[in-house]
C-alpha cells in the first residue's frame, strides 16, 4: 500500500469515526468535495481501497480515535468505546488485540494513547503511570517504563527518544 492509498484509508476512518465530537466540529471546517465518475481525485490521494475488517470478537470497536497504518497492519486505536488497540492485517483480517485490562504485568488500567516503531507498540496509561510497550509481530508484552507525568499523546523520534504532549490543566 502507497502513502497516497495510506492518506485515503486515514481520510475515511476519520471521515466515519467522528460523531458526536460537537468540540471538534465547533473548531472544523468542512469544504463539500463531491465528484462524478468522469473527475479526476485530488492529487493527494491516487487511489481510494475499502478494506472490510474482519467482526472478530475480540477485535470489534465502537470508534476508530486513532489509526496507524505500519508494516502491512492496521492499528486502530478506541479510546472511548473499548480503551483498546486491535491490530488487522492489510486484508482486514483480525491479528490480535493488545494487552488486556487489569493491574497485573502487561496489563492497563486504560489507554490513554499509543504509538509504534519497528519493534513495539506503545501504550500510555496513565492512571498508573506507565509506559507500557509490546511486541508489534504479536502484540505480547514486552516490558513497562515508569512515566513521571501525564502524557496525552508520543511519537518515537528517528533516534529512539520518546517525544510526549500533554495538554495544559486549567490553573496551570
Amino acid at each position: 500500500m502507497n502513502k497516497r492509498t495510506c492518506y485515503a484509508v486515514v481520510l475515511l476512518m476519520l471521515m466515519f469515526s467522528c460523531s458526536g465530537q460537537n468540540a471538534l466540529k465547533d473548531n472544523l471546517t468542512v469544504l463539500p468535495w463531491e465528484f462524478s465518475e468522469n473527475e479526476s481525485i485530488p492529487d493527494l490521494i491516487d487511489s481510494v481501497e475499502f478494506i472490510v475488517l474482519e467482526a472478530h470478537p475480540e477485535g470489534l470497536f465502537k470508534k476508530a480515535d486513532k489509526l496507524i497504518v505500519q508494516n502491512n497492519k492496521f492499528f486502530i486505536f478506541d479510546m472511548t468505546g473499548q480503551n483498546q488497540v486491535s491490530v488487522f492485517d492489510n486484508a482486514g483480517k483480525f491479528l490480535y488485540r493488545v494487552g488486556s485490562r487489569g493491574n497485573g504485568p502487561g496489563e492497563y488500567v486504560g489507554i490513554r494513547n499509543f504509538t509504534t516503531d519497528e519493534k513495539y507498540i506503545h501504550i500510555i496509561d496513565n492512571y498508573t503511570g506507565k509506559l507500557l510497550m509490546y511486541h508489534i509481530a504479536d502484540g505480547t508484552y514486552a516490558g513497562t517504563k515508569k512515566l513521571p507525568f501525564i502524557a496525552h499523546d508520543m511519537i518515537i523520534a528517528e533516534n529512539g527518544d520518546y517525544v510526549f504532549a500533554r495538554q495544559r490543566m486549567e490553573g496551570e
